[in-house]
């Protein structure tokens, strides 16, 4: 709701408005996804346009002049990857070539307003200021895909949707009163792995007047849910050594009757993750969402036990959840219930697997025979071999 009310230029009378969201000053903010370069002017806002020129085709700086203008708190959402390597290929150098201006541009207005912070410590008072000038910017963690990607299906909109709202959620939640450091690690991002993501949806009914997930599934007031989940494993290699196979997730709840769609503002992704007891691993999947403005989260756990292959299927679709006040499972449990993957669900599951951040056919095939191997190993350890054992 705070970036919305920041960047949502068309219901706003002008620049120079209050924003009492996040209490800012001055702000005569200018920038949005993609690195915008300009507020919109009147003739923008007869045509309806909320969005400025991007700063990708535009090199004219933007920012610093919203400062001369007296906004002294810049907000930006960032969403060019800047890594230190650099791909073959005409459409990656053709990207390159995009985040060298963009980051080029950003870089010198960043200097700009750097200068103008030190003239204000120095006693000086540049274009009015007093006070330090404070920029905020939220970005990925790592570099988001592509437009092939989005387009062929590999990547989808609500994935994209689900990953700004966490990445801006955390930001909010971590930001300090004086902003980012004005140099050049500011939209600087870890140099992609080999990884492999996937999309799941499992379906079911949790009810908030229980505490038990099979109660609560099968409690006459339990309402749907469904959790829509896209696990992006950003080094296949570290996932498959790290003993708690832990991975990133974004994703949202979807029930009508808690107000339609819940976006996670934190999550946690766990495959075959061990427990105290040796025969016992879990599959987790975790998000924080807010509901009627208090923190919630969602603990849900597939329990995988050694046993005869027959329990496969049903072990490894079956999702057992429980709600908790708060921020981790330390909270109050207030409600529960079971969601499922179906057959349907899990056959288009299959067709989201891609191998991401990967360097040719033959590194796709890598990625993915990895992954391949350590899933179908730990259902051999549990219900196969291992259970004869």
């Amino acid at each position: 709701q705070q970036m919305r009310d920041i960047f949502d230029w068309q219901t706003r009378a002008g620049p120079d408005q209050r924003l009492d969201a996040l209490s800012l000053e001055q702000p005569e903010l200018c920038g949005r996804a993609g690195g915008a370069d300009h507020a919109p002017t009147a003739a923008d806002q007869k045509r309806g346009k909320g969005a400025g020129r991007e700063a990708v085709t535009n090199g004219k700086k933007r920012f610093d002049h919203a400062v001369k203008n007296g906004a002294n708190e810049i907000w930006i959402i960032w969403c060019i990857g800047n890594t230190a390597n650099f791909k073959t290929g005409f459409l990656n150098q053709y990207v390159h070539m995009i985040e060298m201006s963009a980051i080029g541009a950003l870089n010198a207005e960043l200097a700009e307003i750097k200068r103008i912070n030190k003239l204000i410590k120095e006693g000086e008072t540049p274009f009015g200021h007093s006070t330090q000038v404070k920029v905020h910017l939220v970005k990925p963690p790592m570099p988001i895909p592509l437009d092939p990607d989005y387009v062929s299906g590999k990547v989808s909109g609500n994935a994209l949707v689900d990953q700004g709202y966490m990445d801006a959620s955390k930001y909010l939640a971590s930001k300090t009163a004086s902003g980012i450091a004005l140099d050049v690690k500011a939209t600087q991002t870890p140099i992609a792995k080999p990884g492999l993501s996937f999309r799941e949806s499992m379906k079911g009914r949790i009810s908030f007047y229980s505490q038990s997930p099979q109660e609560g599934a099968q409690d006459d007031n339990a309402i749907p849910v469904t959790l829509n989940a896209t696990i992006n494993i950003r080094d296949i290699k570290a996932f498959v050594a790290d003993p708690e196979h832990r991975s990133k997730m974004v994703a949202h709840l979807y029930s009508p009757r808690l107000g339609s769609i819940l976006p996670a503002t934190e999550s946690n992704f766990q495959l075959f993750s061990p427990t105290d007891d040796p025969k016992h691993v879990e599959m987790v999947y975790e998000v924080g969402f807010n509901y009627k403005d208090k923190p919630h989260w969602f603990s849900g756990r597939k329990a995988v036990r050694r046993g005869p292959p027959w329990r496969l299927w049903q072990e490894t679709t079956t999702l057992y959840v429980k709600i908790h006040e708060g921020h981790s499972t330390s909270g109050n449990v207030i409600g529960a219930g079971v969601l499922r993957l179906g057959i349907f669900d899990f056959m288009k599951l299959i067709t989201t697997v891609y191998a991401r951040d990967c360097v040719g056919v033959v590194g796709k095939l890598k990625s993915i025979a990895c992954f391949a191997g350590f899933f179908l190993s730990q259902l051999w350890k549990y219900y196969g071999l291992g259970y004869r054992k």
